[in-house]
């Protein structure tokens, strides 16, 4: 899907694709130290739970759709410098997010899934906080996220991947194990809308750079 939104907005594709890099380094350890240990325990092709390929491409993937999302579906992009950079505090923030991840989940026991999202709630309103012109584009990317997430694991977990959730999934049939639309769990929507709520806006914060709507043709 990804590969389709660049076709459509070439511009996009350099910024994407230094971002997508980044999600892709950041994949295989996240996986590792957090999800692999209390969420899922998926097969990968170095093993089951085990750091692999998939990992980086899955963090390459949903890195660069949230932050291609909200230009190409709602047909913005990002203007000339407006506001002030804060490249250095998003990166103060990032490395201070990682110690409140592992007290989140390492001390207080909170699963993985829903600390990580917490914390991309509470970064995300922190950037609003100082840039307000930013809520609307991280809630609609949140939502739009949503919705892509819904249709793809409804395809999947009801028809051709039915025991998948009852094999991998840590939390299947727990209280916290709930799911949406037939098989579809509400954690992944919780996880995919908050990073989705957080990645639109964290490089257009970090620059200093309004969306601005596409003039039509």
């Amino acid at each position: 899907m990804l590969a389709v939104l660049l076709l459509r907005r070439k511009e996009l594709t350099k910024e994407t694709l230094v971002l997508s890099l980044v999600g892709g380094i950041v994949g295989p350890p996240t996986d590792y130290f957090f999800f692999f240990r209390d969420y899922w325990q998926p097969p990968t092709t170095s093993g089951i739970a085990k750091p692999s390929i998939e990992d980086f491409l899955f963090g390459f993937v949903v890195v660069g759709l949230s932050y291609v999302l909200y230009m190409t579906v709602c047909g913005y992009k990002l203007g000339r410098k407006k506001y002030p950079s804060h490249h250095k505090f998003y990166v103060k923030l990032a490395l201070t997010s990682l110690p409140v991840l592992v007290v989140l989940t390492y001390g207080l026991g909170i699963i993985s899934i829903f600390a990580t999202s917490m914390v991309f709630v509470g970064v995300g309103i922190i950037l609003i906080t100082m840039r307000p012109d930013l809520l609307k584009p991280a809630l609609f990317s949140a939502f739009i996220m949503a919705v892509i997430v819904a249709l793809l694991y409804m395809a999947m977990f009801d028809t051709f991947a039915k025991d998948y959730l009852s094999k991998y999934w840590l939390l299947y049939q727990t209280p916290l194990g709930k799911t949406i639309l037939g098989h579809v769990p509400l954690s992944e929507i919780v996880w995919y809308s908050s990073w989705a709520f957080l990645g639109s806006i964290s490089y257009p914060f970090s620059t200093g750079r309004p969306f601005v709507k596409l003039r039509s043709k």
